[in-house]
């Protein structure tokens, strides 16, 4: 089975899309698929990671003068809708599958790649415009099939909520370990800072100005994880020589898995990550990057799986927030068992498994 992926990362979109393409390409390509990307060459893009991982990747160029863009996020597509589909139908045409995870990309675009491929999967997060595919993949909180119906064709299988998200395998297998130590009666030990791969607005600045107001103990032990395209990383890396807590900065970490089995709380985006977090019942603070999480965030404190923060917070009203909570042990085990409800870490076999069901396999 031959499986194409159109999916972006740079600075301004974060490089989540390209992530969770990455998980649910590794899924496939453990069950006998040839797995190939299809990227463009924005600032911040992954082609390296992805080559690093075993994948064959397709880099295109970034055109600067492409006429005037049409829709929210067509300026992060990097050329016209037109000319990036027959680029990429001359790259994947006779393919299995085209899983297509890019907010700036519609159902012209599907139509326009749809004939030359067996099936088109789409893996969105806003139900904003129309699609023209076979399935549908949202993995976000409260999301059902409702939300979709007048976006997408009749027959399409709509895949709804965490119970579909796209982990990677290192999750379901700390899983028990980790709901296992997430005692807190020792207090907050050890905080995981992960704001994303850009961090476009220094929001990890933001966050650490918070710490250092909180009620924390300067014992505690504070991972920070940052990309290695972070803009910022230089500056994070000078605060934390004379910051007041054990700070360390790793960048491009390759076992988040463990590092989040290992912590106690969470600062994080309301992206991919959160489901993460949830799988391995992380209590955590949500940080709203972009408005575009701001829902998943909301829908997340409403479960009771965490505290929303915004950046836009004065910072005394953010600190006396998290004071509370850190005050309060029994609200923080109570938050890690909401979380590990959420999310199991066996999305992405579910949705390989509906792959391979209309795939006749």
């Amino acid at each position: 089975m031959n499986v194409f992926f159109r999916a972006d990362a740079s600075t301004r979109a974060g490089s989540g899309h390209v992530m969770r393409c990455l998980t649910l390409a590794e899924i496939l390509r453990s069950k006998g698929a040839d797995c190939t990307f299809i990227c463009r060459e924005h600032p911040g893009h992954l082609a390296d990671l992805i080559r690093e991982k075993g994948f064959d990747v397709c880099v295109l160029p970034v055109v600067v003068d492409r006429g005037e863009a049409e829709g929210e996020y067509a300026d992060w597509l990097g050329d016209s809708w037109e000319h990036d589909a027959s680029q990429s139908l001359s790259i994947c045409d006779g393919a299995d599958w085209l899983v297509v995870d890019h907010y700036a990309l519609d159902h012209r675009w599907h139509k326009r790649l749809a004939p030359v491929v067996g099936h088109v999967m789409v893996i969105d997060d806003l139900a904003n415009r129309e699609y023209f595919c076979d399935v549908l993949l949202d993995q976000n909180l409260g999301k059902i099939k409702a939300n979709y119906e007048a976006f997408v064709p009749e027959g399409c299988v709509c895949l709804m909520g965490p119970e579909y998200a796209l982990l990677r395998n290192e999750f379901m297998v700390r899983r028990p370990q980790s709901l296992a130590n997430k005692n807190q009666d020792m207090g907050i030990q050890r905080v995981l800072v992960s704001l994303g791969g850009a961090d476009q607005d220094n929001a990890t600045e933001w966050v650490l100005d918070l710490l250092s107001k909180s009620a924390l103990e300067d014992h505690t032990y504070l991972d920070i994880v940052m990309g290695a395209s972070a803009p910022h990383l230089a500056r994070i890396q000078e605060i934390v020589k004379s910051f007041r807590f054990d700070a360390r900065v790793s960048v491009n970490v390759t076992n988040m898995a463990e590092r989040m089995a290992l912590a106690n709380f969470s600062i994080g985006a309301a992206g991919s990550t959160a489901w993460e977090r949830c799988c391995l019942g992380l209590p955590s603070a949500i940080l709203v990057l972009a408005e575009n999480q701001r829902k998943i965030a909301e829908q997340l404190q409403a479960f009771g799986a965490g505290v929303l923060l915004d950046i836009k917070q004065p910072i005394k009203e953010a600190s006396e927030s998290l004071n509370a909570l850190f005050a309060n042990p029994k609200s923080l085990e109570e938050m890690g068992r909401r979380a590990a409800g959420i999310c199991d870490g066996r999305g992405g076999e579910r949705v390989v498994r509906k792959m391979l069901e209309i795939q006749g396999l």
